[in-house]
């Protein structure tokens, strides 16, 4: 694919951008999915293929060395990285998608272990659940019925996101799990039940969670967690058990959190397009008990880069000045406030644009203290349009490298989106940045 430059994004200084992508395959597909083995066991919004992964590993890393990821998201890259022998390190701030990486990257399990407990649990499972339809028709049946034993939900938005019935299956199951023993077995089999959740609710991910057009009043949970979570261990048995080689991942916040001794960066920050990724997964959060209450969720979303409307803290409001302080993103800024002009919506984009830009750089200063001289970190990212405007975010991410020590190498565009909501062409691309000596 050619790269694709406007006008508008030569004033903003993209004289680094080569002629062609120096790593570049077609594209098959950009997230991965269920015929992706381990990559696709839990659906995850925006992340990248296996495929792309291992790809970009291999160009970076062609005399080995250990790699960080500080947006660990689903664990693609570190699943990668183990794959091709590297050593990797991750971080991501939520404590479902920790464990959602470590079932991903921990193959030292006995599969004969997995498949006893995978029995265990569902004859377990099966005896819980005697017929529940007819008993928890509404919430007030549910809260009747359960008398206050199972706090469910903290937060009562999901009240409208799940059907009663379908809860009190999802509880029975994880209890169930919950009494296994083996900690890694454990994670694994709740791996399995978060795969589930989303359609066993009333929402749907078009890509953004939102209502189906029709609420599932019940749902066949153990049947579909049975499906999953077996198909799930015949790709695990594929995997090479004896690779021993370390993917430690842990929960911190992207802006401080660094492992001890990383030779480069592959990542995927949230793109600045208006996706609340921890209201993606409210449910796991809610359900696997990582989060009880819409504090805890806050806390989340205040240790997120401001991707979001909804994620724009006071709490967070050095990072606009610190955004500002980079002359095409305070550019971007003043033309999309331009747009909110006699507008009272209540939501603020051209602030989240400046806090954006200001956390990443907070973020990639941390980089560029870890890093060695010479050190690489490639970013994975999208650009972004709000009310008309279009934000070139590889563009103003390499700025933001460039004034705190990074050299931009490339603006390697694999991808080129639409919206019908505006006439911008977006892209995709990575944005490959070079630690320098100062």
């Amino acid at each position: 694919m050619d790269d694709v430059i406007s006008s508008r994004d030569a004033q903003l200084g993209m004289d680094f951008l080569s002629d062609t992508p120096k790593v570049f395959k077609s594209v098959k597909g950009t997230t991965n999915t269920s015929a992706d083995g381990v990559y696709g066991w839990y659906r995850y919004i925006q992340d990248f293929t296996g495929e792309f992964a291992e790809e970009w590993l291999t160009k970076l890393f062609p005399n080995g060395g250990s790699v960080w990821d500080p947006f660990a998201g689903s664990g693609t890259t570190l699943v990668a990285s183990k794959k091709l022998g590297l050593p990797s390190a991750g971080f991501d701030v939520s404590p479902f998608m920790v464990d959602v990486v470590r079932a991903k990257t921990d193959w030292s399990i006995d599969p004969t272990l997995l498949t006893k407990a995978i029995d265990t649990v569902l004859s377990r499972a099966q005896v819980e659940a005697e017929p529940l339809s007819e008993r928890l028709v509404t919430w007030s049946d549910y809260d009747d019925v359960m008398q206050a034993s199972t706090d469910f939900p903290g937060d009562t938005k999901l009240r409208k996101w799940i059907s009663p019935v379908v809860v009190r299956r999802l509880q029975i199951l994880i209890d169930s799990i919950d009494a296994v023993v083996d900690e890694r077995v454990r994670r694994f089999l709740r791996l399995g039940v978060a795969g589930v959740l989303v359609p066993a609710s009333n929402m749907a991910l078009r890509p953004n969670i939102c209502y189906k057009t029709k609420a599932t009043l019940d749902y066949p949970v153990l049947k579909e967690f049975s499906i999953r979570i077996r198909r799930m261990v015949s790709e695990y048995i594929k995997l090479d058990h004896g690779n021993n080689v370390p993917a430690l991942i842990e929960v911190g916040d992207s802006r401080t959190a660094r492992p001890e001794v990383p030779t480069g960066i592959f990542t995927s920050p949230p793109y600045p397009n208006d996706m609340e990724y921890v209201h993606q997964t409210r449910l796991e959060l809610a359900l696997l008990n990582y989060v009880n209450d819409k504090k805890g969720l806050t806390s989340l979303k205040k240790a997120m880069i401001s991707s979001s409307v909804k994620l724009v803290y006071n709490d967070n409001a050095w990072q606009k000045d610190l955004g500002l302080e980079v002359s095409s993103v305070a550019k971007a800024y003043g033309d999309v406030n331009k747009t909110l002009e006699g507008k009272n919506w209540g939501w603020n984009p051209a602030d989240m644009v400046a806090q954006y830009f200001g956390g990443m750089r907070a973020v990639m200063r941390t980089w560029h203290e870890r890093l060695p001289v010479g050190g690489v970190a490639a970013v994975v990212i999208g650009d972004s349009a709000f009310n008309g405007i279009k934000v070139a975010t590889d563009v103003l991410l390499g700025e933001c490298a460039e004034m705190d020590g990074f050299k931009v190498e490339d603006i390697a565009v694999f991808r080129e989106r639409w919206n019908t909501k505006h006439t911008e062409t977006l892209r995709e691309s990575v944005v490959v940045l070079r630690k320098g000596q100062h």
